[in-house]
């Protein structure tokens, strides 16, 4: 089975990933950005202790990213899949910063910052970090959650820091896709779908265990011949 790091594991889809990837047998490497409230992740991995670690990740912060990767360097030889689920929706806590990242008329330079540093930039210094471990890993693959609301193509109004920053992981998936080839890694940005998680709100149609299914499976299918690809949860294609 996999060696597998998830970002953002400790509620949501990274807790449910790491949940279905336990269960079917992989080793899961979680990632919070403070492990000391992970209430429903820490029991989890206590059940399955030889195939889990749970490290503290701060995907802003370039120390916390040094320190998680030597700590898993010195754990594991290799690194088969990363995901990097790890994101935010606004630039802070409370009606008024999401407003701040979202409205026009309130936009920040903070608040769409904050959530840059997050979703975009978080994630492409993580795999930049993971790049060592994943190339001995095999068939190495990362797969960056994403969404819908990235896409250029298919764009409406609002919510204008997260599109924006999921646009841009967007692109850095596909410079990775381009520079990792020619280490067998493939690289793919997915929509998990709206999902009824606290980001996603109770409205969302998708459950998050159907979700999580989905990412397992491309997990799976995600070959170099992929590699570059915008997709959903259920596998079909998105426009850029």
């Amino acid at each position: 089975m996999a060696t597998i790091l998830v970002t953002g594991a400790n509620r949501g889809i990274g807790l449910a990933l790491v949940r279905k990837l336990l269960a079917r047998g992989d080793s899961v490497i979680a990632t919070a950005r403070d492990p000391h409230t992970a209430d429903d992740l820490a029991p989890l991995l206590a059940q399955h202790q030889a195939r889990s670690q749970l490290l503290a990740l701060d995907v802003t912060d370039e120390a916390s990213i040094r320190s998680a990767m030597a700590l898993l360097s010195a754990k594991t030889t290799a690194l088969d899949v990363l995901v990097n689920n790890a994101g935010v929706s606004s630039g802070g806590a409370g009606d008024v910063a999401r407003g701040q990242g979202s409205r026009l008329g309130m936009l920040t330079a903070a608040a769409l910052i904050d959530v840059y540093r997050v979703n975009a930039v978080g994630a492409l210094l993580v795999t930049q970090a993971a790049v060592e471990l994943l190339r001995k890993g095999r068939d190495a693959r990362v797969l960056n959650v994403s969404s819908a609301m990235g896409s250029i193509a298919e764009a409406s109004g609002g919510s204008y820091a997260y599109r924006m920053s999921k646009a841009a992981l967007n692109m850095a998936s596909r410079a990775l896709a381009s520079d990792l080839r020619q280490y067998g890694i493939a690289v793919r940005s997915v929509h998990p779908g709206w999902v009824k998680t606290r980001m996603g709100g109770a409205s969302a149609p998708i459950d998050v265990d159907a979700s999580a299914d989905g990412l397992v499976r491309l997990i799976d299918r995600t070959t170099l011949g992929e590699s570059g690809s915008f997709v959903r949860y259920d596998g079909k294609s998105l426009e850029w």
